[in-house]
C-alpha cells in the first residue's frame, strides 16, 4: 500500500473542445458455418408502386460479398407475390451488408405486403467465407425513403473514445459479463430512427433467458431500450449473460422507412464479476472524521489583504477545521445563541458545511454504491492503515488542517488501494512520515495568496475575514435571520455562497482522495488500468511535471473549459466549483462496476 499526494494550484489552462464520436473499433466476425439470409428489405421509388429503374434494398444478417458478374433475380428468390421485373443487371454492393437490387421492366409487387427471402437456387450472394445465401424467415418488403441512416459513435457505457480502446492510448476495454450498457448516437437526413428495429449481434454465443443464442443472432429483443431522436441506450439485463473473453459487437440501425444504416463494430472484452476485481462487493461507506487537531493557525496580513497563514504546531483543543473556518469568516469568536434549536450560529454553519459537502459528493457519485456520513459507524482499530474489505464495515478519511509542520501545496494525501480491496484508514498522521486526509489549510492559505481582490475565493470570503476587516458569520445580529432563510439580502447570499463554495470544493477533494482509496487511477490502459500514468496521450496541464501523472489522468479534452476531471493531479479552486467537474467516464464506469480492471 503506498499513499499518493495532490496538490492545489491556480492553473491557466486552455481546454480543447471535445472530439466529436466517431463508430467503434474493429468489425463484425465472420460467420462460418452460417448461411446469410435476408434481414430487411426496403424498396426506393418515387411512388407507391414500383417501376422499371427504381431500387430494392436488401440488408443482410452478415457480412456479404456479390459473385462476380451474376444477377440477382426471381429465380434467386421467393416473393409472395408478383415479380422484380426482367432484372438486366448484377446488384450494386452499397455496404458490407446491404445491396441494391434495380428493378427491371414489368416489376409488379405490393410494398407493405409482399414478403421476400433467398431461396436455394441463389447463386449471387454468398457471405465472405463462401456460403452461399440461402432462406431464412421472409421479410416484409417496406417502402424507402432512400436516404441511410448513419452511426455516428458506439461504445460501451457511454465510455469516450480516448477511453474505450479505440483511441491512441490503445487497450482493450473490460466489462463485466452482464449489466453493461450499449451507447448509439446516429443521424438521418429525412426520418427518424426507430431504436426498436435495431440489430445488434455479437460473434459469440450469448445466453438469454437460460438459452444460448448463436453468435451472430440479433440480441436488440432481450435488451432494455431507451432512446432519443439521436442517440440510444441498450441495457443488457440480468437475463443476458455474455462469455468471458474477447468480442466483436455490430451494430445495424434503421430508419421509419426501413432503411438500414451501415454496420458499426466495437471489439471489448467481458471477464466475471468476483470480489477480487470489485471495488464494492457490498455498500462502501466513509466516515468523514473532522476531529484532527494537530496545530493552530497565525493570520498575517498586508494592507488589506491576508500575506500568510503559518502553522503553530501545537493543538488549541479545537479541531483544525474550525480554525479555518474562523480564519475565513465561517465562524465567529462570540458565535449568536440558540440560532436553530440549541445551535448557535457557529454549529449551524457546520451543520451546512456538513450537510453541503454529503450532498455534492453524491452528486459527484451518481449511481455508485458508497454512502458518506460525519457519524462515525464506529472506531477503526488503532495504528491500521487498511483492513480486508469485508472484515470491516467502513473507511475513514481526516477533513484535516495542514499537510506539514510547515505550509505546503498538497491538497490531500490517501492510501492508494487498486480495486479498492481493503476498508481504509485515511485518518492517519503518520504513515511513512506522510500526513493522510485532506489538507483546507492548503486551499485557504492559496486562496488568500493567489489572486486578485476580484478572484472567486478572495471575492467570497475577503468580507468576512476578521483579519482584514472582514464581519464574520455571527458578527452582525441579523445572521441568525440570514442563516435561517429569514432576512434574504446581499449578505445573506455571501454566507450562501461562502458555506457552499468551500464545501463544493472540499466535497472535490474528498472525491480525489477517496477515489485513490478506490482503486483510482490505476497506471497502464484498460484491460490492466485506468490510463493512469500515461502524460503522452493524456497531457498535463501547463507546469505539472510528468511525475505528476503517476496515478492520476488528465482528460482536458473531454470536460468543457472551465472543468476537469476530479482524477487529475491539481485542481483550482475555480474549476472545483465548476458543475461540470468530475470523474471521466471510464473512472465512472469504473466506480459503477460496468468496467472492471484485471485483478
Amino acid at each position: 500500500m503506498r499513499a499518493t499526494s495532490c496538490q492545489i494550484t491556480l492553473l491557466c489552462v486552455s481546454f480543447l473542445t471535445a472530439c466529436g464520436g466517431g463508430g467503434g473499433g474493429g468489425g463484425g466476425g465472420t460467420l462460418d458455418s452460417l448461411a446469410p439470409t435476408i434481414a430487411s428489405a426496403t424498396f426506393v421509388g418515387s411512388g407507391g408502386s414500383p417501376v422499371a429503374g427504381e431500387g430494392l434494398v436488401l440488408a443482410f444478417s452478415e457480412d456479404v460479398q456479390l459473385v462476380t458478374g451474376v444477377i440477382l433475380d426471381d429465380q434467386d428468390l421467393d416473393i409472395s407475390t408478383g415479380t422484380l421485373g426482367a432484372v438486366n443487371s448484377p446488384p450494386t454492393l452499397l455496404s458490407s451488408r446491404t445491396m441494391r437490387i434495380d428493378l427491371g421492366a414489368g416489376v409488379n409487387f405490393a410494398p407493405g405486403t409482399t414478403t421476400i427471402a433467398l431461396n436455394s437456387s441463389n447463386d449471387a450472394v454468398e457471405d465472405l467465407s463462401g456460403n452461399l445465401g440461402d432462406s431464412g424467415t421472409p421479410q416484409t418488403i417496406n417502402s424507402g425513403d432512400g436516404d441511410t441512416p448513419s452511426i455516428d459513435s458506439l461504445t460501451l457505457n457511454a465510455i469516450h473514445p480516448e477511453l474505450n480502446g479505440t483511441g491512441p492510448a490503445g487497450g482493450n476495454l473490460q466489462v463485466p459479463r452482464t449489466g453493461f450498457d450499449i451507447d448509439i448516437t446516429y443521424s438521418d437526413p429525412s426520418s427518424p430512427i426507430s431504436p426498436a428495429a435495431t440489430t445488434i449481434e455479437a460473434d459469440v454465443g450469448v445466453v438469454v433467458s437460460g438459452m444460448t443464442r448463436a453468435a451472430g443472432s440479433n440480441l436488440t429483443d432481450a435488451l432494455v431500450i431507451n432512446s432519443s431522436p439521436s442517440a440510444a441506450t441498450l441495457t443488457v439485463p440480468p437475463s443476458v449473460v455474455f462469455p468471458s473473453g474477447s468480442i466483436t459487437l455490430t451494430v445495424i440501425v434503421a430508419d421509419s422507412s426501413g432503411m438500414s444504416s451501415a454496420p458499426a463494430g466495437f471489439s471489448f472484452r467481458t471477464v466475471g464479476a468476483i470480489a477480487s476485481n470489485r471495488p464494492f462487493e457490498s455498500q462502501q461507506v466513509w466516515f468523514l472524521d473532522t476531529s484532527r487537531d494537530l496545530e493552530s493557525y497565525v493570520v498575517s496580513t498586508s494592507g488589506s489583504a491576508v500575506s500568510e497563514i503559518s502553522i503553530d504546531s501545537n493543538p488549541n483543543a479545537r479541531a483544525d477545521l474550525e480554525d479555518l473556518f474562523e480564519i475565513v469568516g465561517l465562524y465567529s469568536a462570540t458565535p449568536i445563541p440558540n440560532v436553530s434549536g440549541l445551535l448557535d450560529s457557529n454549529q449551524l454553519v457546520l451543520a451546512r458545511v456538513q450537510a453541503t459537502i454529503v450532498a455534492e459528493l453524491g452528486a459527484l457519485f451518481p449511481g455508485v454504491n458508497l454512502a458518506f456520513t460525519f457519524t462515525a459507524p464506529g472506531t477503526f482499530p488503532g495504528g491500521s492503515s487498511s483492513i480486508p474489505y469485508g472484515s470491516f464495515s467502513f473507511s475513514q478519511i481526516c477533513i484535516a488542517g495542514a499537510a506539514d509542520t510547515v505550509p505546503s501545496g498538497v491538497l490531500g494525501s490517501a492510501l492508494f488501494d487498486p480495486r479498492n480491496a481493503f476498508q481504509n484508514n485515511d485518518c492517519l498522521e503518520n504513515f511513512n512520515g506522510i500526513r493522510l486526509g485532506i489538507f483546507v489549510h492548503t486551499l485557504v492559505r492559496i486562496g488568500y495568496l493567489s489572486g486578485g481582490p476580484s478572484s472567486t475565493f478572495r471575492s467570497t470570503y475577503d468580507p468576512l475575514t476578521p483579519a482584514i476587516g472582514g464581519i464574520p458569520v455571527g458578527d452582525d445580529a441579523s445572521d441568525a435571520d440570514r442563516l435561517n432563510g429569514i432576512l434574504v439580502d446581499a449578505r445573506s447570499m455571501q454566507i450562501d455562497n461562502a458555506i457552499f463554495r468551500l464545501s463544493r470544493v472540499i466535497a472535490v477533494v474528498l472525491a480525489h482522495e477517496c477515489g485513490h482509496s478506490m482503486g483510482l487511477v490505476t497506471n497502464g490502459p484498460m484491460p490492466n488500468g485506468l490510463y493512469g500514468n500515461d502524460p503522452v496521450n493524456f497531457p498535463l496541464s501547463p507546469g505539472l511535471p510528468a511525475a505528476a501523472a503517476d496515478g492520476h489522468i488528465e482528460t482536458l479534452s473531454q470536460f468543457p473549459p472551465g472543468s476537469q476531471n476530479i482524477m487529475s493531479p491539481a485542481i483550482s479552486f475555480d474549476a472545483a466549483l465548476s458543475n461540470s467537474t468530475g470523474f471521466n467516464s471510464l473512472i465512472l464506469s469504473y466506480l459503477k462496476e460496468q468496467a472492471l480492471y484485471n485483478d
